[in-house]
Order: structure tokens, then sequence, then C-alpha cells
């Protein structure tokens, strides 16, 4: 007759997968880390955004006064107003000073 193997005393040992699953819950984001976050979906940024010398690519055509323009729409305005504006620094047209008359 075999003699069976008496039951051990004391702590039991936790299946790896259930010690795994139970680390991966607790490392989860709480409500209160996802307050302090912005949506991917959208929402509001109340503060200074720090881009550490990154930029904004993919940037839309400005379409409301307050938005960001891209570069290119930018140099293309620099350009008109060089061509077609006389600089009040320099107010010199054609050998012609032109003075500023306040009204």
């Amino acid at each position: 007759m075999k003699k069976s193997k008496p039951k051990q005393k004391g702590k039991k040992t936790l299946p790896t997968e259930f010690t795994q699953l139970s680390t991966t819950v607790a490392n989860l984001p709480t409500q209160a880390d996802l307050a302090t976050k912005l949506s991917t979906t959208g929402g509001e940024l109340t503060g200074e955004l720090q881009m550490n010398n990154f930029r904004i690519g993919d940037l839309g055509p400005a379409l409301h006064a307050n938005d960001a323009v891209r570069n290119t729409e930018f140099q293309s305005f620099k350009q008109e107003v060089a061509s077609n504006y006389i600089p009040i620094s320099n107010p010199v047209f054609n050998g012609l000073v032109v003075t500023l008359v306040e009204s």
C-alpha cells in the first residue's frame, strides 16, 4: 500500500496567470489618472502645450480667425504684402517718398 503525501500546511501558491492578471489590473489608470488626460477624440486644453521642439504635422488650412496657419500660407501672404505694400520703415516708391497722413 502506498503512503499518500501529507497535505502541506501554510500559504498556498497562486497560479502564475492570476498573479500576472492581478499585476495588470493594479497598473490600470484610475479615474483620477484619466481626469488629468486629454481625450484623443477631442476635448479642451486648459494649459500650455509644450512641444519640446517637435512640430505639428498635417495641419489643415485655417478656417477661423484664431486657427493656426501652415508655413506655405504664411510665406505666400508675406510675399503678397512685400510685393503690394510700401513699408513704413522705408516709404519710397519709384523714387517718390510716401508720407503717412494721420486722419
